[in-house]
């Protein structure tokens, strides 16, 4: 009986142990400029060496630029199912609105005009059709509305956070501002508060794109460089798994010894 007791709580504890272990054991995702899918209107893209060039391979960073800022550049991590198309590292399946995590993007943004920024877009369809879009298969757009004060800041970073970014609603099928129309921005918190049934739509396309603007009098340029996006998915690192595996082992071990 004494033997019986010891075994359970060796065995429970390294099960515990890995466990625990795998709560702590995390790694945020790595967006790879030079593997998103490139699009917009009249842009350029130019690879740099970046500080994920270990990760991404080599010209790991991307320059986007556009002339005049009327047209526009991007960047786009999309799942296989976008209807903008794959990118070439995927984002990661089970995103949705409700548990879209922070973004951070490592970026340069030079611009001819005061009162600009780049801006994160997130892709998304409502099969609810609970926002007056043309149709419930519409591609929505959660387009960034604010100006982040980078301009001309050098090397710095823009962050998606759920809790604080503004976003207005856009019908990218029809070409349509939503809700109160392209000023009406809120975070995405605010949105998903009013509109509870988009907390489980999925997010097929997460974007980091510039210009796209107007009031410019002359030719007016933009230039992004985007060094890196960091997607705060939390997975476990192979050396957590490889408790787990120990665990389990010594657990079947254990109990082949107890029966003997």
């Amino acid at each position: 009986m004494i033997k019986a007791l010891r075994f359970g709580f060796s065995a429970t504890a390294i099960v515990a142990f890995g466990i625990a272990t795998s709560g702590l054991a995390k790694a945020d995702l790595i967006l790879c400029p030079n593997q998103a899918l490139q699009g917009g209107t009249g842009g350029t893209f130019t690879p740099f060496n970046g500080s994920q060039d270990g990760t991404c391979g080599a010209g790991s960073g991307e320059t986007l630029q556009v002339n005049p800022d009327t047209n526009y550049a991007k960047l786009m991590w999309n799942t296989s199912t976008s209807p903008s198309g794959a990118s070439t590292q995927p984002l990661p399946s089970g995103l949705t609105l409700g548990n879209m995590p922070d973004a951070t993007a490592s970026v340069t943004f030079d611009a001819d005009q005061s009162g600009v920024s780049p801006y994160f877009l997130l892709s998304f369809a409502d099969p609810s059709d609970s926002l007056g879009q043309g149709a419930a298969g519409d591609q929505i757009l959660m387009i960034e509305f604010q100006d982040l004060g980078i301009n001309g800041a050098g090397a710095t970073t823009m962050s998606l956070d759920p809790n604080a970014t503004l976003f207005n609603l856009f019908d990218n099928t029809t070409g349509t501002y939503l809700a109160g129309g392209q000023q009406d921005a809120n975070t995405l918190t605010t949105w998903l508060s009013t509109y509870s049934s988009l907390g489980t739509d999925s997010v097929d396309g997460l974007w980091v794109a510039e210009a796209l603007t107007g009031g410019c009098q002359e030719s007016c340029g933009e230039t992004l460089s985007v060094d890196s996006v960091d997607l705060a998915v939390s997975t476990p690192e192979p050396g957590t798994m490889a408790l787990m595996v120990m665990g389990l082992s010594a657990l079947v071990i254990l109990h082949r010894k107890a029966a003997r």
